[in-house]
């Protein structure tokens, strides 16, 4: 008489994986201008940009925030591609969102445009497809 081994079975677990190898979030920013009387043209440069993304990430969280990488990838008629790191993205794009300043005279806010994982993603928006 054969005696068949036993082998004990272990419940089947629900496991949810996430691939994902990017570890920066991409930015399309544009700077916008109050509109003012005889003020139509309005032109900043990447510095400018730049020190207005530190001034953004100063009033809403403090030093520490101010010290977060924010790489600026390009910038040309008002408009820019940032990149951070994953875990930082919240609060930049809270700072921008929220950040209202000056130059010149004039007031600046800054709009979040769009917001991917990949820099191709940035490239194209399906909403202003006419179809």
């Amino acid at each position: 008489m054969e005696v068949e081994p036993t082998i004990q079975k272990k419940p089947s677990t629900f496991q949810r994986f996430t691939l994902s190898s990017s570890q920066w979030q991409y930015l399309k920013v544009q700077v916008i201008f109050e509109e003012t009387k005889g003020a139509n043209e309005h032109t900043i440069d990447e510095l400018l940009l730049r020190s207005l993304i530190v001034q953004s990430l100063n009033t809403l969280h403090g030093l520490v925030g101010s010290a977060m990488q924010v790489d600026v990838l390009s910038f040309k008629d008002l408009v820019g591609i940032l990149r951070v790191a994953n875990d930082d993205l919240p609060a930049l794009w809270s700072a921008l969102t929220l950040y209202q300043g000056t130059h010149n005279g004039v007031d600046i806010q800054i709009r979040v445009l769009s917001v991917s994982a990949y820099l191709l993603g940035l490239a194209s928006d399906s909403r202003s497809w006419d179809i």
